[in-house]
C-alpha cells in the first residue's frame, strides 16, 4: 500500500552494515540448535536451478564474468578479472581467488566476481551456497541477491539482499578474539532519507571459523518476509514494514518498522516513500565475490602477508528451490524455530529471539509535519464531528467563532463536556493544543482518552483566566487509544462560562535535541555569557548580559532543519533577574540569517511561552531555534525548549 510523501532528509548514505556490525563482540556463539539436511530441503522446496561446480571450468551458460577496476563502488584494492589465475574450478569447486598484481598496476590486487545476471533470475525461493570464506585483514566476500532490472531506481534503490557476508575472517578483533561472524543484511532506500542497511551476524560456535572448512549459508525468501539460515540455523528474520492507517488510509505510525523504498508515484509523479514489499518484489540474481579492502567506514587496510601466495573463496554448490505450495508469493515452505518471529530481548538475546528492526522512517517523521487529528478544530462552519452537552453552544465574534460552555450548576467535571471523536495509538507521545478563556477566573479539565467504557484517559487541570490563553499539554497516551478516542474538555465541576478555539491535536515529534539541556548540551550553539546552570536538580541554560549591545551579541541556538513554509510551535520556560524582554523564534543558521520571532516579556517567576511560527521563506538543513538577548541588561534563564512541526 502506498505511502507517505516525504521531505528530502539527508542521511549516512549507504556504508555496508559491516561498518558499524564488525566493531561489536556481543553476537552469540553458544546456542544449541537442530540442523536439518541441507541437501534434502523441507518437503514442497523444489529444486530448479543449482551448479555442482563438477566440470573443469565455469559453465558460462549459468555464469557470467564482471570485471573492471570500479564495479563495486566501494573502498576496495582490487580490480575485477576474468583470467583463470582469478576464477578456477578442480575437484568440484569454485575458486574465486585474489592475487597480488606489479608495483606499476592499477590497483594492488587481480580478484574476481561472478554472477547469473542475463542468465537466470528468480523472485523468492530458498537460495543455498555451501562455500568456505577467505581469511585475513582486507579479506571482504559476500554472496548476494542483486536486482536485475532495477525497477525502483539505481543501485541499492532496488535493494539488495546479502545472504552471507564476512570481512576480516580470523583477525584479532582487539579484545583477543578472532573474527568468526557471518552478516546477514538487506540495503534498501533512496534519495528522499538516504540508503539504510538492516540485518545480523551470527557466529557458528566458538570453535568454527568459517575460513576453516565449508558451511552451508542460505536464505528463504518469500513475499514480506526473508530469513538467514547458518548450517540449518535460522539466526535472523527481516520482514516489510507493518503500519497502523486511519480512516482516509494515511499511514500514522510505524507497527514494525522494517525496509522501505523510495521511486516516483505513478499516481502523482512525485518522489515518495513506500511501505510496501517493494523493493523486494521483483527479479534477482546471484553474485559472488571476493574483493580486497572493504567498505566504507569498516577496516579497510590490508595485510599484505594474507595475500601473497592468494587469498580463496571457495564454492562447493549453489542451489535455488522453489516452494511448490506457493510459487507466486514463496510462502508454505517456511524453514522455521520458535523466536524466529520475535524482537531480542536481554533473556532472549539474537539470535536466540532474531527478529530484526529494519530503518524504515516514521511516516509522520518522513513528512516533517504530523497530521492534524481534529476535524474543524477552529469552530468554523459544520461542528458535526464534535460532541457536546446541550450547556455548550458556537458563539461568533468579531467575526471568531469558538465553543461556549455555560455552567450554571457545579457538579460532576464531566457532566458539561466538549469532545473531539479521533483514532489514538497505545503509548504514544501526542501535543494537544487550544485557547481557552473563562468569564472568571476557574480551571477545567483537558486531555486525551478512550470514548468508551472504561474510560482510561490522561488529563490535566488547567487554569483559565478571563482573558484568552494559548494552552500546551503534552500527553502520552498510556494504556489506552484505538478507532474511537477523543479529546475532552470537562468544565462542569465550577460554575464560570468557557470558551474554548482552536484545538489541535497532533502526533508530538520533538526537534530539539536535549531541550530540558539535561546531561550532553554539547548540540546547543551558545555564546561565552551563557552557561549550563542546576538549581533545586533542575538544569537550565543561564544568560549574564552584563553591557547591552546587539540582540544577537548573546544567543543561545538549537541546530534544526526546516521545512519552508510550514507551521510549527515553539516552546519555552523563561525567566530574568529583572523584567526585560528577550526575542525568540525560528530562522536560517547562515546568510541571509532569515527568520521569524517574537518579542516576549519575561519577569523574575519562571512562565512557560508558546509561539506559534511560519517558515514562511525560509527553512533547509542548516536552521536553527533562536534565542537572542544580548541587548539589554538583565540575567536570563531558559528551559524546556520544544519545536514541533504543525503542518497544513
Amino acid at each position: 500500500m502506498i505511502i507517505s510523501r516525504a521531505n528530502p532528509m539527508k542521511r549516512v548514505v549507504f556504508a555496508s552494515l559491516l561498518a558499524a556490525l564488525y566493531g561489536c563482540s556481543d553476537v552469540g556463539t553458544d546456542s544449541n540448535f537442530e540442523s536439518f539436511d541441507t541437501t534434502a530441503p523441507v518437503d514442497d522446496w523444489q529444486l530448479v536451478w543449482s551448479d555442482d561446480f563438477d566440470s573443469d571450468q565455469l559453465d558460462t551458460t549459468k555464469w557470467n564474468y564482471e570485471f573492471g577496476c570500479d564495479i563495486s563502488g566501494d573502498n576496495v584494492q582490487n580490480c575485477y578479472s576474468d583470467s583463470a589465475e582469478n576464477t578456477y574450478v578442480t575437484d568440484s569447486n569454485l575458486h574465486l581467488i585474489a592475487t597480488k598484481q606489479p608495483e606499476d598496476s592499477f590497483k594492488p590486487y587481480n580478484s574476481a566476481r561472478v554472477t547469473t545476471k542475463n542468465t537466470v533470475d528468480w523472485k523468492y525461493g530458498r537460495f543455498e551456497i555451501r562455500a568456505k570464506f577467505p581469511y585475513g585483514e582486507g579479506a571482504w566476500a559476500t554472496i548476494s541477491l542483486v536486482p536485475t532490472d532495477e525497477e525502483y531506481g539505481e543501485g541499492l534503490s532496488s535493494g539488495q539482499i546479502n545472504i552471507a557476508e564476512a570481512l576480516n575472517l580470523k583477525v584479532d578483533d582487539g579484545e583477543g578474539n578472532l573474527e568468526s561472524r557471518i552478516n546477514g543484511s538487506l540495503h534498501y532506500g533512496g534519495e528522499l532519507t538516504g540508503f539504510e542497511t538492516s540485518g545480523q551476524q551470527f557466529a557458528p560456535s566458538d570453535e568454527v571459523n568459517p575460513a576453516d572448512d565449508f558451511h552451508t549459508y542460505a536464505v528463504e525468501w518469500q513475499e514480506g518476509e526473508i530469513r538467514w539460515y547458518v548450517d540449518g540455523y535460522l539466526f535472523a528474520t527481516q520482514r516489510a514494514s507493518e503500519l497502523v492507517y486511519d480512516a482516509e488510509g494515511s499511514p500514522v505510525k510505524l507497527l514494525h518498522p522494517g525496509w522501505f523504498a523510495e521511486y516516483i508515484d505513478p499516481e502523482t509523479g512525485e518522489l515518495a516513500t513506500f511501505y510496501n514489499n517493494a523493493p523486494f518484489d521483483q527479479y534477482f540474481h546471484l553474485t559472488m565475490d571476493l574483493s580486497v579492502g572493504g567498505p566504507e567506514g569498516a577496516n579497510t587496510s590490508v595485510d599484505e602477508t594474507a595475500f601473497a601466495e592468494g587469498q580463496s573463496f571457495v564454492i562447493d554448490y549453489v542451489r535455488v528451490y522453489k516452494c511448490a505450495t506457493g510459487p507466486g508469493n514463496g510462502s508454505g515452505c517456511d524453514t522455521l524455530r520458535a523466536g524466529y518471529d520475535q524482537l531480542p530481548t536481554d533473556e532472549y538475546p539474537a539470535p536466540e529471539y532474531a527478529l530484526v528492526e529494519g530503518l524504515a522512517p516514521d511516516p509522520v517523521e518522513s513528512t516533517g509535519a504530523p497530521r492534524e487529528l481534529v476535524v474543524n478544530g477552529t469552530f468554523d462552519g459544520d461542528v458535526s464531528s464534535w460532541n457536546k452537552d446541550a450547556d455548550i453552544t458556537v458563539v461568533t465574534e468579531d467575526g471568531n467563532s469558538f465553543f461556549f460552555g455555560a455552567v450554571a450548576a457545579a457538579g460532576n467535571p464531566w457532566d458539561v463536556n466538549l469532545s473531539a471523536p479521533m483514532t489514538l495509538i497505545p503509548e504514544t507521545d501526542y501535543v494537544l493544543t487550544f485557547d481557552a478563556k473563562a468569564s472568571e477566573a476557574r480551571t477545567i479539565v483537558a486531555g486525551l482518552g478512550f470514548y468508551h467504557d472504561p474510560w482510561t484517559n490522561a488529563t490535566k487541570t488547567v487554569a483559565l483566566t478571563t482573558e484568552w490563553q494559548t494552552y500546551t499539554l503534552r500527553i502520552t497516551t498510556a494504556g489506552f487509544g484505538d478507532d474511537d478516542s477523543r479529546a475532552l474538555f470537562d468544565m462542569g465541576d465550577q460554575l464560570g462560562d468557557v470558551s474554548i478555539d482552536n484545538v489541535s491535536v497532533r502526533r508530538d515529534i520533538e526537534m530539539v535535541v536535549n531541550g530540558t539541556f539535561e546531561g550532553d548540551v554539547s548540540s546547543w550553539n551558545k555564546d561565552a555569557d551563557i552557561t549550563v546552570v542546576t538549581e533545586d536538580g533542575n538544569t537550565f541554560f543561564y544568560g549574564a548580559v552584563d553591557a547591552a549591545g546587539n540582540p544577537w551579541d548573546v544567543n543561545l541556538s538549537a541546530p534544526l532543519t526546516l521545512v519552508p513554509d510550514t507551521d510549527y510551535v515553539l516552546t519555552f520556560d523563561a525567566k530574568a533577574t529583572e523584567a526585560r524582554t528577550i526575542v525568540a523564534g525560528l530562522g536560517f543558521y547562515h546568510d541571509p540569517w532569515t527568520n521569524a520571532t517574537e518579542t516576549v516579556s519575561l519577569t523574575n517567576e519562571w512562565q512557560t511561552f508558546t509561539l506559534r511560527i511560519n517558515t514562511a521563506g525560509f527553512g533547509d538543513d542548516d536552521s536553527r531555534a533562536l534565542f537572542d538577548m544580548g541587548d539589554q541588561l538583565g540575567d536570563v534563564s531558559i528551559d524546556d525548549i520544544s519545536v514541533m512541526a504543525l503542518g497544513d
